[in-house]
């Protein structure tokens, strides 16, 4: 798939080139003075220091850029300063700057023809002052795509089937950064963020690097007290106080539930109990079998009533292990309440076999 991307992309740089050359013949005339174009073409000349590429220049070449291979990351960051213009955190950010982005652009696709004044002006031993502004952290689309694809084969996310639809498609109308965004931000601990994690260093306040309550709960591997938490199952995740004090409370009671069930399997075996035994006879193997007999009904129940401890069991170590404080202590305190009214039925299994069977039982 990483090869049916590449080549995706190198079909599409040649199918645009023809055009990218006509529209930076463009971009040019419509530049302006020969100074600007001298700058553009020897930004080694110490009186270009203060250069500014022409606006229209930066955005024609974007423009380019984008119509070519908008999946690039660098697209994505055009199209989201140019649709939160109204919000002046966005808007007014360095990197919402046609400037910015094309350098973003770019750095991520150096070889296309909506680079070359960029790659003119900005080439090594240039003076021009706006070519050292620091670009946005993006990964590059290429990486992006393998990290995703390393993401969503190691783990079956939501977004995964996001980025499989990507993939079916070749990237051609994917938002890259939105759907990397998306599943880092459900695992954002993950190796394969490193990169989603610098650039939210740079823009915590943009979308791509906040949770909102459409995206999946991120999953912590430490304890935390977030009330969004998947529980046990997709569909179960408290969306308020509300859900979440109702889901506190079934998990209380089945811990609850959870003790309850060993005592009655305590009850169960006392009622099953041989009633007597012969005092006179050696501890032997045939007769370890023969004060165990098969009861087929007995025998039945007695493995459903452990299926059912142990699936119980297991559900609440799960929902511990979502490291949520809040159902951690849920769990604790349902088991706890449970054992205090029937700890001791549990704990005096013993002294009940002994009860049942009477004398004979005690012998042993």
């Amino acid at each position: 798939m990483r090869i049916c991307f590449f080549l995706t992309i190198v079909l599409v740089a040649l199918l645009h080139g023809a055009n990218a050359q006509h529209d930076h013949g463009s971009a040019s005339s419509a530049s302006g003075s020969g100074a600007m174009e001298h700058c553009v073409m020897m930004p080694t000349d110490p009186d270009c220091m203060h250069y500014t590429m022409p606006p229209q220049m930066v955005e024609q070449d974007i423009t380019n850029l984008c119509n070519a291979m908008p999946f690039m990351v660098g697209c994505s960051v055009r199209d989201y300063c140019l649709d939160n213009e109204a919000n002046a955190d966005v808007s007014g950010s360095p990197y919402c700057a046609d400037f910015s982005i094309l350098r973003d652009l770019c750095l991520d696709m150096p070889g296309m023809m909506g680079c070359m004044h960029y790659n003119s002006m900005c080439a090594p031993g240039s003076v021009v002052m706006e070519c050292s502004t620091a670009p946005l952290p993006l990964a590059r689309s290429m990486e992006t795509a393998e990290l995703l694809d390393e993401m969503c084969t190691s783990h079956n996310m939501p977004s995964c089937d996001q980025v499989r639809e990507c993939e079916a498609t070749g990237y051609s109308n994917c938002d890259l950064l939105d759907v990397y965004s998306s599943t880092c931000r459900s695992m954002p601990f993950m190796a394969e963020c490193d990169s989603w994690r610098t650039m939210c260093d740079a823009v915590p306040d943009w979308d791509y690097c906040t949770v909102s309550g459409s995206d999946a709960p991120v999953m912590k591997m430490y304890f935390h007290t977030d009330e969004r938490v998947y529980v046990l199952f997709e569909s179960w995740v408290p969306s308020n106080a509300a859900a979440y004090a109702g889901t506190w409370f079934a998990i209380f009671f089945a811990g609850i539930l959870l003790e309850l069930l060993r005592a009655f399997r305590r009850f169960f075996e006392y009622m099953m109990a041989p009633s007597s035994c012969d005092c006179g006879e050696k501890r032997t193997v045939g007769n370890f079998f023969k004060e165990h007999p098969i009861q087929p009904m007995a025998d039945v129940l007695r493995a459903l009533l452990h299926f059912v401890d142990v699936a119980l069991a297991l559900l609440l170590m799960l929902v511990a292990m979502t490291f949520n404080v809040g159902l951690f202590f849920a769990v604790v305190s349902g088991a706890c309440i449970g054992h205090l009214f029937v700890g001791r039925y549990i704990s005096g299994h013993a002294r009940g076999l002994q009860s049942a069977g009477g004398a004979g039982a005690a012998c042993h």
